[in-house]
């Protein structure tokens, strides 16, 4: 909840998120969204998953979060794959989709 209000993302869909915030925040590194040190309270959310998130690329993130959040504890860890999948065609996507 707290990245998708400080980004304002309650309306943008999730594509948006990846190419206007996911990418641009990981290509110097070309690493996973989940792998960055900098960003505002990502090193404590990140964990080994309880939930594994499905979801249309098309649809609101905030939609997504709203889901969420409505029915799962707070200290839930979600699997979402934009942020835990590299979003580059490196190496590393493939690791990543096929270990």
């Amino acid at each position: 909840v707290d990245f998708t209000r400080r980004h304002g993302l309650w309306d943008w869909p999730t594509y948006k998120v990846v190419e206007c915030i996911v990418k641009p925040r990981t290509k110097l590194s070309q690493c996973r969204f989940v792998d960055l040190d900098d960003e505002p309270g990502l090193p404590a959310a990140v964990g080994v998953a309880d939930i594994f998130v499905s979801h249309a690329w098309a649809s609101t993130w905030g939609a997504l979060v709203l889901a969420a959040t409505s029915c799962l504890p707070d200290d839930t860890r979600l699997w979402i794959d934009c942020f835990t999948v590299t979003q580059h065609a490196v190496a590393a996507q493939l690791d990543d989709l096929f270990c």
